[in-house]
């Protein structure tokens, strides 16, 4: 049987909010929420991290990952969260997407610690995005669904072009290794 675990509300200065574009939200952990907001008027998002307070989510405390937000620069339109999972010593791997002004999926991997600081980030995509395993109505886009630890490994899946499921296998060593502090 499913059980509801929790509600998450929304709230900005002590009002409960709606939020119309609510995309690529989930718990880092009990203190944190990442959030991508969408600003339709800038046609982009981002990923940010907010606070928890119980069920509540106060949206006046939202901060970016500047990191992690998109760059104009690249070309890049939107960036958002697909998944988490906890790696231990409170650390997080996040996984995460970033689409060009073509329409195409990048994902990225970053490690968290639970305080929302941003401890390395890959600076190339871990995933594919060649053509090689399917062609469909959505070319480029590799969308992560959800990541489980198994082991010593990640087991991640993947919708393909928006009509298949992929799943990959990496070592979380091997990923660990390509991850480079933010600064450099």
């Amino acid at each position: 049987m499913i059980q509801q675990l929790e509600v998450v509300r929304f709230g900005f200065k002590g009002k409960e909010v709606l939020i119309r574009d609510y995309r690529d939200t989930f718990p880092l952990n009990k203190d944190f929420m990442i959030v991508r907001p969408y600003f339709r008027s800038l046609n982009s998002g981002g990923i940010f991290v907010d606070p928890r307070y119980g069920d509540t989510v106060d949206l006046s405390k939202l901060e970016p990952i500047p990191q992690l937000l998109p760059s104009k620069d690249l070309g890049e339109v939107k960036t958002g969260g697909s998944a988490i999972t906890y790696l231990g010593n409170d650390e997080y791997l996040l996984l995460y997407h970033v689409v060009t002004k073509c329409g195409v999926y990048y994902t990225y991997a970053a490690l968290l610690r639970g305080n929302r600081e941003l401890v390395s980030l890959t600076k190339s995509p871990i995933l594919p995005t060649n053509s090689k395993h399917y062609i469909g109505r959505r070319v480029g886009t590799l969308f992560v669904c959800g990541v489980a630890r198994y082991g010593d490994y990640l087991i991640i899946s993947a919708g393909k072009d928006d009509e298949v499921t992929l799943i990959f296998r990496i070592s979380i060593n091997d990923l660990l290794s390509l991850m480079k502090s933010p600064i450099s």
